[in-house]
C-alpha cells in the first residue's frame, strides 16, 4: 500500500502526464516532483488565461454583431413603416441610404450617447482631436474652442435642398465633409458658391447683420453631407466670454 507522501507524488506524476498528452508533448524525463507540480500548475495557468482571451474575444465579437443587429432592426422598422405609408420608392431609397451611408460613417445611429456622460472638457479635447482638420481652418474655433462640445451634426443627401431662403436662421453651419452649394435664382438653378470642408454659412441670419434674421440663399449637396450644427444659444454663450468671435464673423458675413 502506498504511503500519503507516495500517494501525492504518484497523483502528481498522473496529473502531469495527463496534461503533456492533452498538449501532445510526450516527454519521458525524470523529473522530481516538484517539477511535475510546477509544469502541471504552468499548464493549467496557460489553458485559464487562453480561456480568458477567448472569452474576452467572444465579447468583443458578441457586442460589434449586437450593435449592427440594432442598427439593421432599426433601419427595416423604417423602411417597413415606409412601405406600410404607401411612400414612394425615391423616398424610401433616400431614408435607407440615409441608414447606410450614416452606419459606414460613425457605426452609430445617435453619436452623441456615446460621448454625452464624459466630462465637458474631456468632450471638448476629444472633438478638438477627431475634427481638428475641419475646425482648425474656422476662425471661431481659433478664438474658443469651448464651442466645440456644443456641436451637434447634421447629414444632407445629395441634390436636395436645405436651409431654404428666407426661412428663421436658428443655426449655424460648419461643412465637415463633402461639398455643398449655394444657390437662388429661378428653380434654384443659378450656384452662388461652394462650400467645402472648414466652410461656415448660416451666421448672417443667427446674427442678424443688418436686422435680416432670415436665410438670404438655399443650400444644395452635391452628394453626402456631413456637418457641425452650432444653435444661437451655444453661440450666444460663446459671444458672451468671446466677443472678438462676433467681430471675426461679422467682418466674414460683410
Amino acid at each position: 500500500m502506498l504511503s500519503s507522501e507516495s500517494c501525492i507524488k504518484f497523483k502528481s506524476k498522473i496529473c502531469y502526464i495527463a496534461s503533456m498528452l492533452l498538449d501532445s508533448c510526450k516527454n519521458n524525463c525524470n523529473y522530481t516532483h516538484s517539477r511535475y507540480v510546477y509544469m502541471t500548475c504552468s499548464w493549467m495557468m496557460g489553458v485559464f488565461v487562453f480561456a480568458l482571451l477567448l472569452g474576452q474575444i467572444r465579447d468583443i465579437v458578441s457586442n460589434a454583431n449586437r450593435t449592427r443587429e440594432e442598427y439593421r432592426r432599426k433601419m427595416d422598422m423604417a423602411l417597413s413603416e415606409c412601405k406600410r405609408l404607401g411612400l414612394p420608392k425615391e423616398l424610401t431609397n433616400r431614408v435607407r441610404d440615409w441608414f447606410i451611408y450614416t452606419w459606414e460613417q460613425q457605426k452609430t445611429l445617435d453619436e452623441k450617447k456615446l460621448i454625452e456622460k464624459l466630462p465637458l472638457k474631456l468632450q471638448t479635447d476629444l472633438a478638438l482631436s477627431v475634427h481638428y482638420n475641419t475646425l482648425s481652418k474656422v476662425q471661431l474655433f481659433q478664438v474658443s474652442t469651448s464651442a466645440v462640445k456644443t456641436n451637434k451634426s447634421a447629414r444632407y443627401s445629395p441634390t436636395r435642398l436645405h436651409n431654404f431662403k428666407g426661412d428663421v436662421g436658428k443655426e449655424m453651419y460648419i461643412v465637415n465633409q463633402g461639398v455643398l452649394q449655394v444657390v437662388g435664382g429661378e428653380n434654384n438653378n443659378t450656384v452662388f458658391a461652394e462650400l467645402t470642408q472648414g466652410s461656415v454659412f448660416g451666421e448672417i441670419s443667427l446674427l442678424a447683420i443688418g436686422g435680416n434674421n432670415r436665410r438670404t440663399a438655399s443650400i444644395r449637396a452635391k452628394g453626402y453631407a456631413t456637418l457641425f450644427v452650432l444653435a444661437k444659444e451655444d453661440l450666444n454663450d460663446v459671444i458672451k466670454y468671446y466677443p472678438q468671435a462676433q467681430i471675426l464673423l461679422k467682418r466674414k458675413a460683410a
